[in-house]
């Protein structure tokens, strides 16, 4: 099963730790191993529910409950669309939830007005800002050292250009940085709120004045 879900082979993963728990119930690794596969398959509750079994079996199992918080947060992401930004912004880097859910909200894939082909439409009136799908990417990168605070570095330049999006960044990487301790991020907040100066004292003819 451990080899399947390192292969991300989730569904033969899942049918060997079934297999290996019938075959000894007391091996409580593969009710972990099944919650596990059933997490990466996408069923969420299913997984929390196997992990609540094993905690309940091995109440000081360290993976378990890490598991079961990973679990709860991809569930609410999935069924409820609850996300939080600054969080996947800005605390990657102080937590191993590098995953988040895929999320469908008030969407649906279906023929476009005027002949033009299928496409993705509303299933209903939206209001302003609702969340409408997020999906997770189909292949990641492994990250180096230094990878993850460039990317930073490089959503602080982008924000630079405008005022508002600058102080917005900044303003996010403070409060990440007074929730914990966020190696690097207190420079990019520095640095966010320099560029929001400097381009507030810019007048229109893109000159430097006095504030």
């Amino acid at each position: 099963a451990e080899c399947f879900l390192r292969a991300r082979q989730f569904q033969d993963a899942l049918e060997d730790a079934v297999a290996s728990h019938a075959a000894d119930p007391t091996h409580h690794k593969s009710l972990y191993k099944r919650a596990m596969a059933l997490n990466g398959l996408g069923r969420y509750p299913d997984a929390l529910a196997t992990l609540e079994q094993l905690l309940e079996i091995a109440p000081d199992d360290p993976a378990a409950k890490h598991a079961l918080l990973e679990c709860q947060l991809l569930r609410d992401q999935a069924f409820a669309g609850k996300y939080d930004p600054d969080a996947l912004l800005f605390r990657r880097q102080a937590t191993s939830f590098r995953r988040c859910a895929d999320y469908v909200g008030p969407v649906t894939v279906a023929p476009v007005p005027g002949g033009r082909g299928r496409g993705v439409v509303a299933a209903r009136a939206v209001k302003r800002g609702e969340l409408l799908c997020v999906s997770s990417p189909l292949a990641v990168a492994p990250i180096a050292p230094g990878a993850e605070m460039a990317l930073v570095q490089g959503l602080v330049a982008a924000a630079s250009r405008n005022p508002a999006d600058a102080r917005l960044v900044a303003e996010r990487a403070r409060r990440m940085v007074q929730d914990g301790p966020m190696v690097g991020f207190a420079m990019a907040a520095a640095e966010a709120s320099s560029y929001g100066r400097s381009a507030d004292s810019r007048g229109a003819d893109g000159a430097a004045h006095m504030p």
